[in-house]
């Protein structure tokens, strides 16, 4: 053996980097595209399309964990919201009652979520690996729902009424998905078969009321229900709608490997 064959000689095995065994673990980053099934009831808003009940979920950490080199499980905190707002402005010239008149709201859901993957062999490569794999998940949370409608008249009146709900939301999917695995991080997409949500404690709304319309002002809370007496109004409201709705999706994953930082 001469003296360039011994620089080359090591005596530490050789660490594969991209093959994660039992113990390792990740920060992984998602977010998900969803895709609604029609046809399924969007709990506290089936009388009106302005807020889909399956909400995108914006990117946020996750802490994955490796069972062995086929499985890992993830965990982390779902935030999805979505909304709208509109605004306009009248005179009387123009043939308005409104000075001004807003619509606005605010769907948003916070969850805990749990996933499980088992991965198979992947196809090797030079420069990265073809990893695939499928896996299921579940999620437990809840949702608060906030409208507010705000008008003021020519004549100087005025009505202002904020509306708002609440529901504990539980979701299930399954997918299938594939990563480009590299040595120190991979980048994937998952592709749901089947996914749903249950909304428990759904259908029940809080008005609070704020009005001077002519020489009478109002100001009072009551309760309503979308889904029963709806052109009802009352002091004391007890039900609760079990609802479900069904999604389809695209979920992006990116994941940074924190084992192996020795080699």
């Amino acid at each position: 053996m001469d003296n360039n064959q011994l620089l080359f000689m090591n005596d530490k095995p050789f660490e594969d980097l991209r093959v994660h065994n039992a113990g390792a673990k990740a920060i992984v980053i998602m977010g998900l595209l969803p895709f609604d099934i029609p046809g399924i009831l969007d709990a506290g808003d089936t009388t009106s399309n302005k807020l889909d009940n399956r909400l995108p979920e914006y990117v946020f950490p996750n802490w994955r964990v490796y069972k062995s080199k086929n499985k890992c499980v993830t965990y982390g905190l779902v935030y999805a919201k979505t909304g709208y707002n509109y605004e306009g402005e009248g005179t009387e010239e123009l043939g308005s009652i409104y000075s001004s008149i807003k619509e606005s709201g605010k769907k948003s859901k916070f969850a805990f979520r749990v996933a499980t993957d088992h991965h198979f062999k992947p196809l090797r490569l030079r420069i990265l690996d073809i990893d695939p794999y499928v896996g299921y998940c579940g999620s437990l949370g809840f949702s608060p729902t906030v409208r507010l409608k705000e008008e003021e008249y020519i004549n100087g009146d005025f009505s202002n009424i904020k509306t708002t709900s609440k529901y504990i939301t539980a979701g299930a999917d399954i997918y299938t998905g594939v990563n480009l695995m590299f040595e120190r991080f991979s980048i994937g997409v998952e592709l749901m078969a089947f996914g749903a949500d249950f909304q428990f404690g759904a259908g029940k709304e809080k008005n609070v009321v704020e009005q001077s319309i002519g020489n009478f002002n109002n100001n009072q809370t009551y309760y309503t229900s979308s889904s029963w007496q709806s052109n009802q109004n009352f002091s004391k409201l007890k039900m609760s709608d079990n609802q479900i709705s069904m999604y389809k999706g695209l979920r992006f994953v990116f994941a940074f490997y924190l084992d192996n930082f020795d080699s």
